[in-house]
């Protein structure tokens, strides 16, 4: 049950306890008003407060939009069309606190899912204290010192930007 209707709930059930004469209508009334008002100022704290909306937002709901974000990033900023295949999205969402590392294929047999886990793994003490360039120079040298035997013979330049993509959210 969300805590905006356990709160009007029980104001409505104090204003009963406190006023036991109200008259019917009335009651009712004040009871639906204290729900709206209960529900606007929640909706208000969470437009406000990124912490308090951050409490109406599950873990895996946070992961799985997070990557589908990502995927969609990755397709959209056309970051497979380089020659061998071998871009790589490292996506980090600040409200979500998720990170999201995507190889393309050309690089997917030489960087494991275990690596990807242990380079977010590092990432995660830096971005609690919202250390953000620590956390994306931890992921890049990581990610560098993953991939870079391969450097020499299969990629010979890099061919996306460096530019980091910042995109505001709502």
């Amino acid at each position: 049950m969300p805590p905006g209707i356990s709160v009007s709930g029980l104001l409505a059930l104090s204003g009963n306890l406190l006023f036991p004469g109200w008259i019917q209508g009335l009651a009712v009334l004040i009871t639906v008003l204290a729900m709206l008002a209960t529900g606007a100022v929640m909706a208000l704290l969470t437009i406000l407060l990124q912490g308090f909306a951050r409490l109406f937002l599950n873990d895996s709901r946070a992961e799985t939009e997070t990557r589908h974000y990502a995927e969609s990033l990755f397709l959209s900023r056309q970051l497979f069309l380089t020659k061998h295949r071998t871009g790589i999205l490292l996506l980090i969402s600040l409200f979500e606190k998720k990170v999201v590392i995507i190889p393309d294929k050309g690089i997917c047999d030489h960087v494991s899912n275990t690596d990807i886990q242990r380079v977010i793994k590092l990432m995660k003490a830096p971005l609690g204290r919202n250390e953000f360039r620590l956390s994306m120079e931890i992921a890049v040298d990581e990610l560098t010192r993953i991939i870079e035997p391969l450097t020499a013979d299969d990629i010979t330049s890099n061919e996306l930007s460096d530019r980091i993509i910042e995109e505001r959210g709502l």
